[in-house]
């Protein structure tokens, strides 16, 4: 059976980077106090409260006008829908 897959993400600079190597015990992703330094995602793997996984560090998402919030809802809600 393969590990679940726990990905970090969020808006950019709010500490994504800072939890994945506290969950990972490593500094594997570099932290700065400058937005855009995780560029790529990050794969490592974790254990917590005797639970592995594969985490994943991903670069911050950012929504440039109010209509860019509907995307993420309409994409979260597509696979529920059926015809």
């Amino acid at each position: 059976m393969s590990k679940p897959l726990v990905a970090v993400v969020g808006r950019p600079n709010v500490g994504k980077s800072t939890l994945f190597n506290a969950i990972v015990n490593k500094r594997i992703s570099i932290v700065e106090d400058i937005p855009g330094v995780t560029r790529d995602r990050i794969y490592f793997d974790a254990e917590w409260l005797q639970r592995e996984f594969t985490m994943i560090d991903t670069g911050g998402i950012e929504f440039i006008t109010a209509e860019s919030h509907e995307i993420p809802k309409m994409m979260r809600f597509s696979g529920t829908t059926s015809d």
